[in-house]
């Protein structure tokens, strides 16, 4: 496995910006099962990563989802 540090990637082309996390959701309405996205934004520029599935339908991922929300809250906060 690779251990990427600040240098290794500045030296692969990479661009290393600082980024605030400004929302997220957990949605059923895009794909029919429980996903994700999450809203970053920093000087000038803003990503939205997501669209993961947690799993299909509300009882299929019911256990993904509160995984996801116990690890995703204390960054929110």
């Amino acid at each position: 496995m690779k251990i990427w540090t600040e240098k290794k990637l500045i030296e692969e082309g990479y661009d290393i910006r600082n980024a605030q996390i400004k929302g997220a959701e957990l949605t059923m309405e895009n794909h029919g099962c429980i996903s994700f996205d999450v809203v970053v934004e920093g000087a000038g520029w803003g990503c939205v990563f997501g669209g993961y599935s947690l799993g299909h339908g509300y009882l299929g991922g019911r256990k993904n989802l509160v995984a996801m929300v116990r690890e995703w809250n204390p960054l929110l906060e």
